[in-house]
């Protein structure tokens, strides 16, 4: 009887803890900088690319509505996110702008779209597909993209296992050679 008075305490205290709020941690900022909260609910970003006109592009781990790019505008320049555009159907890291294109990837492949003179995209459901057949071998397959000043295009191809041993993630296991 003792034993299952302590458990039912133990399952009590334990749903207690779990049904606190989430605390809000304070970030602490240099000298000079803000913080604001401009989205919330998009699901988990890995990367967000700032375009000229202050539009925010956020590249989803997971899809939200089918949907892995979102791209944010103010359009009254009173910092908070009015206008939201949902597109690319492909999850993936990298997204960057360069010479009047977005660029955007998944584990595979490199797309990019078109901007007009208004920074809009401008076919959002027919990306140029830049590079594909990208390795994918599921660890460590999200492509990060940057671009050098002269428009060349860098893209990072992660290792086909966590610690390059012979057999992955087995203990002992010697590492490639």
């Amino acid at each position: 009887m003792q034993k299952i008075r302590l458990v039912i305490a133990m399952l009590l205290m334990l749903n207690i803890v779990i049904a606190q709020p989430k605390q809000q941690v304070p970030i602490q900022l240099p000298a000079g900088f803000t913080s604001k909260i401009v989205a919330n609910d998009l699901g988990r970003v890995r990367h967000i690319a700032v375009n000229s006109n202050g539009d925010l592009y956020m590249k989803l781990d997971r899809l939200v509505n089918g949907k892995g790019i979102y791209r944010l505008r103010d359009i009254n320049k009173d910092g908070i996110m009015e206008d939201t555009l949902a597109f690319g159907n492909y999850t993936g890291t990298g997204i960057a702008i360069n010479n009047g294109y977005l660029y955007a990837t998944s584990d595979q492949t490199i797309y990019r779209y078109k901007l007009d003179a208004n920074q809009n995209i401008i076919n959002p459901d027919q990306p140029e597909i830049v590079v594909d057949g990208l390795i994918n071998k599921r660890q460590h397959a999200s492509k990060s993209i940057t671009f050098d000043k002269v428009g060349n295009l860098y893209v990072n191809i992660g290792a086909p296992s966590n610690v390059c041993q012979e057999q992955d993630r087995q203990k002992g296991s010697p590492g490639l050679t």
